[in-house]
């Protein structure tokens, strides 16, 4: 059986720099929008979003904008001052994002068949294995329609496997 599972981790963007300073032409920076996006296949986790500072210096300011739309966006702002340290910050994005995968989960059903009994069952072909014991000290294991075994037999029959036991009556046996 294959069920679809959350996984996620987290995502950190590569360093952002905005400043206010010289290298930047000496100007104020205002509300300039910074936005990541999780990598393709993979959604971002509302709520999750941090901005992580690096280094610091002068008059700045940042606050969180948005996780919508499956991106973050956070607004930065870096001032020039005349005297002083002007505004300037390293900083990363980071957030959980999060993807289903397919995983395949097995499963174990055991049955006590009596003689002449018959079950059926509905898998893909080829995602099932039938394991059978037989009362003579046997191991058998089965995959698909099979009616070598003289103890069991199993068929397709309109989608759904019949396993039917042999009916000791016509049981041909040595």
């Amino acid at each position: 059986m294959t069920n679809q599972i959350p996984v996620t981790k987290v995502f950190a963007s590569g360093s952002h720099h905005q400043a206010s300073t010289r290298e930047d032409g000496n100007q104020d920076h205002k509300n300039v929008a910074w936005s990541e996006t999780p990598e393709p296949g993979w959604s971002v986790v509302r709520g999750t979003s941090k901005l992580n500072v690096n280094s610091a210096q002068g008059v700045w300011s940042y606050s969180y904008v948005s996780d919508d739309g499956n991106k973050v966006i956070y607004s930065v702002t870096t001032i020039h001052k005349s005297a002083g340290s002007s505004g300037s910050v390293d900083f990363t994005i980071s957030f959980t994002e999060t993807k289903n995968i397919a995983r395949s989960e097995d499963r174990s059903y055991t049955k006590d068949l009596r003689w002449g009994d018959s079950i059926s069952f509905q898998y893909p072909a080829g995602r099932w294995k039938l394991i059978f014991e037989a009362f003579d000290g046997s191991h058998n294991e089965f995959t698909g329609a099979d009616s070598s075994n003289p103890f069991i037999k199993i068929h397709n029959q309109q989608g759904s496997w019949v396993i039917s036991t042999a009916d000791p009556k016509t049981l041909n046996w040595p």
